[in-house]
């Protein structure tokens, strides 16, 4: 029984390590893509203003992107 905990607890540090990388990976290349949008809009509106946001920054998987 003790095994079954010890690798129970062993599977969901890897799940929350896992869960954590993906939303760091998620947040750099957004940051990276809203930064291209910004200034892409600004050469096509020539001066124009655009910005993505997460609606939920701690979890951006759960509710999306505002334009």
């Amino acid at each position: 029984m003790r095994d079954l905990e010890e690798n129970l607890q062993k599977r969901k540090a890897e799940h929350d390590a896992l869960k954590s990388q993906r939303h760091d990976l998620f947040r750099d290349g957004f940051q990276l893509i809203a930064e291209h949008v910004k200034q892409i809009y600004r050469l096509i509106t020539n001066g124009g203003d655009a910005d993505l946001e997460c609606i939920d920054a701690l979890d951006p998987f759960s509710e999306g992107i505002l334009f």
